[in-house]
C-alpha cells in the first residue's frame, strides 16, 4: 500500500491530513506531502517511522518499484 492510499482513506472513510500523519511519525507536514506526492524519497529511518505508525500498513518495501 503506498502512504497516498493510506492517507487518502481511513477505515472510517474519512481522509488523514500529512499535518496529522506527521505529528504521528514525528515529521513535518511538508515531508509527509513531498513523500506523499512523490517529490522525495524517506530515508530508511522515515520508512520505519512511516511503517510503525501505520501498523504496518506501509512498509518499507512499497517504497520500491519491482523490476519485471
Amino acid at each position: 500500500m503506498t502512504l497516498n492510499e493510506y492517507l487518502s482513506t481511513d477505515a472510517a472513510g474519512k481522509q488523514m491530513t500529512d499535518e496529522v500523519f506527521g505529528k504521528l511519525c514525528g515529521m513535518s507536514q511538508s515531508q509527509i506531502s513531498r513523500l506523499r506526492n512523490g517529490k522525495s524519497r524517506p530515508s530508511f529511518e522515515a520508512m520505519e517511522m512511516i511503517r510503525a505508525a501505520t501498523g504496518g500498513k506501509v512498509s518499507p518495501n512499497d517504497w520500491f518499484e519491482v523490476a519485471s
